[in-house]
């Protein structure tokens, strides 16, 4: 199990995301769940699109999404701690 692998350095709620690019869809998970995210820029997602860009920004704690290069939103923020990509 991944949580017997915690160290103090893993912190926050948020301990992994999903992007759906069928649907624009974003799911956050913690340890128990998930929840869906409702960011702002989804309404511009073309589901069309086979280029796709996503951002880690740990200085800031976004993950945002691109398309063709052109940002259209943040899916998470207030990430925390470390994290893998």
């Amino acid at each position: 199990d991944l949580r017997n692998e915690s160290t103090d350095r893993w912190v926050g709620d948020v301990h992994c995301c999903r992007f759906n690019m069928t649907t624009g869809d974003c799911h956050w998970y913690d340890w128990e769940g998930y929840l869906k995210c409702w960011w702002v820029g989804r309404e511009d997602y073309d589901e069309d699109c086979t280029t796709l860009g996503m951002l880690l920004d740990l200085d800031d704690g976004t993950l945002s999404v691109y398309q063709n290069g052109r940002w259209l939103g943040a899916l998470k923020d207030e990430l925390a701690g470390e994290y893998c990509w």
